[in-house]
């Protein structure tokens, strides 16, 4: 039965990151890999994304390894975070304005024993997503030439985390 559950909400998992990807909207994107995503949870990113050190039981810290194996006895968690950007671009002739909510990550944690914790997660890396057109005159003519790109590279990842001491101030 627990394996069964375990299957149902790694499909849920898959199911919301395919509806909820979303790509960019920056010109700048059109370099190299695009916009990277830093992958840390909301709590992170409400610390500045310094939260190296945060070790709670209640809360999944990826950006820590060593963390999940506080996690508390028979209690998964799942975390699911989005984020959003807005962004103004301005040339002399134009301005555009863009906002953009997406899945910053998702994760599943769960104690698997005493002083053992697993988590699987995906997490958006970089995005494309770009749409410049060009104006040129030829000979009298008026030429349009638009370049186009989206896309986005994800991140699945696990990790398995076991504590060697049982100190019962770091719960």
């Amino acid at each position: 039965m627990r394996f069964q559950i375990f299957l149902l909400s790694l499909t849920q998992i898959w199911i919301i990151s395919l509806v909820a990807q979303v790509s960019s909207n920056s010109p700048y994107t059109s370099y190299g890999i695009g916009e990277t995503n830093n992958g840390v949870s909301t709590i992170g990113n409400s610390m500045g994304g310094a939260n190296i050190a945060n070790m709670d039981s209640s809360n999944v810290n990826i950006v820590n390894p060593a963390s999940y194996a506080l996690l508390s006895a028979g209690k998964p968690i799942l975390n699911v975070s989005g984020i959003s950007h807005i962004s103004r671009f301005e040339t002399l002739t134009d301005t555009l304005e863009t906002s953009l909510f997406g899945l910053n990550n998702v994760v599943l944690s769960f104690p698997i024993r005493d002083n053992w914790g697993f988590t699987i997660g995906l997490n958006p890396f970089s995005k494309v997503g770009y749409k410049i057109q060009e104006r040129k005159f030829f000979d009298d003519k008026n030429v349009r030439t638009s370049y186009i790109g989206t896309g986005a590279i994800n991140k699945v990842f696990a990790g398995l985390a076991y504590r060697p001491l049982n100190n019962k101030n770091n719960q």
